[in-house]
């Protein structure tokens, strides 16, 4: 039971530092993707504290100092997974930093008395009142974490009834295991030792499961409302425009400048979404809702345009074919190119490099007088 319990603590925690080191490359994080690796990361090290044991003494109370975002850090990973509004707000934060602190403060204590810096002064009655509220706020942050697949059960879409089903089974069984199941063994630390392992694998591998299924979610458009009479028609709903879409916004506008995407001729916006690791629908209604262009290729064909009439202006290209110069820029074709310069600029390229490279004539004294 050992090897298997040390095998699963291992791989656990390797799963979760993991987690974070994909998420650290993400070029755009959202707010459920911090809480996720803040999570994540803290049982990553709650597992190390558990392989160390003994073994390393006092020190295994300083890893526990950041081992302090476990159930409190899911219970806001789970409020921002199935709600749509108002998901993380101020008094959450309080909360789980509240239950945080006490967790560090547990730890110190414990510390402080292994290590001997406080002779003479008895601690068991501050750790144990510590103790008891962790056990009692933990108990209650846990059963608000399954709550929130409960609520708005009923009137959730059938794919979304689907993950909250998966998400209450998993999440309350692997805290009823890891409560109850020891509570009535013997040896009730290895065996606590050996759920908790085997509870934090599975609850990673179901909640990368649940994260994915979140990120491709489109809970940004209002619900679409009954039209008052029965004769008028409905008004259409825009979308709203979201603090996580002006963050993507920005993070894919970088991307296209900054690494100049808009020169490859068969770019797409599959292209653009796999970098981002976002949809494909969700780069289309990133440009025209907040970007507010008509389209991908209005918005690309903007940037190569700009590209063309740099090179169109340059004397060292004036030798450069009108077609050499679009296909520089992004353009498969010179038909594209001449329409798309001439929908922008007002003229055709080569009027544009005719006017760009004009000398400019002299100015007489009469003239000047």
């Amino acid at each position: 039971m050992f090897l298997l319990t040390t095998w699963l603590q291992l791989t656990a925690a390797m799963f979760a530092f993991a987690s974070v080191l994909d998420l650290l490359r993400r070029p755009t994080k959202l707010a459920i993707h911090v809480i996720w690796a803040v999570f994540a990361g803290s049982l990553a090290m709650l597992m190390i504290k558990r392989l160390a044991g003994d073994a390393v003494g006092a020190h295994q109370f300083l890893i526990g100092l950041f081992a302090c975002a476990t159930c409190n850090a899911y219970w806001l990973f789970a409020r921002a997974l199935f709600r749509r509004e108002g998901a993380v707000q101020g008094p959450h934060l309080i909360a789980a930093a509240a239950i945080a602190l006490l967790l560090i403060s547990d730890q110190s204590l414990r510390w402080f008395e292994a290590e001997g810096w406080l002779d003479g002064i008895s601690l068991a009655p501050t750790v144990a009142g510590i103790d008891a509220l962790l056990s009692m706020l933990s108990s209650t942050i846990l059963v608000l974490g399954f709550l929130e697949g409960v609520r708005g059960y009923r009137d959730a879409p059938r794919p979304e009834q689907a993950m909250r089903r998966l998400f209450m089974i998993s999440y309350g069984s692997c805290v009823l295991l890891c409560t109850m199941v020891p509570a009535m063994l013997d040896d009730s630390a290895a065996f606590s030792h050996l759920l908790g392992g085997a509870s934090s694998l599975y609850m990673l591998l179901i909640t990368h499961r649940l994260l994915a299924w979140r990120e491709l979610q489109d809970w940004s458009a209002k619900p679409a409302r009954a039209p008052a009479k029965a004769a008028e028609a409905p008004l259409p709903i825009e979308p709203e425009i979201s603090p996580d879409d002006l963050v993507l916004a920005d993070a894919l506008r970088a991307l296209v400048e900054q690494e100049r995407l808009y020169l490859q001729a068969a770019l797409k916006v599959q292209d653009l979404a796999d970098r981002l690791h976002v949809p494909e629908y969700r780069v289309s209604r990133l440009i025209t809702g907040v970007l507010c262009e008509r389209n991908f290729n209005q918005w690309i064909n903007r940037a190569r345009v700009e590209h063309a009439k740099r090179l169109l202006a340059e004397p060292a290209h004036r030798h450069w074919p009108v077609l050499v110069i679009g296909m520089e820029s992004g353009f498969a074709s010179l038909g594209p190119f001449n329409r798309a310069f001439k929908a922008q600029v007002g003229m055709t390229p080569s009027d544009y490099r005719s006017r760009s490279l004009a000398p400019e004539a002299p100015v007489s004294i009469a003239d000047a007088s």
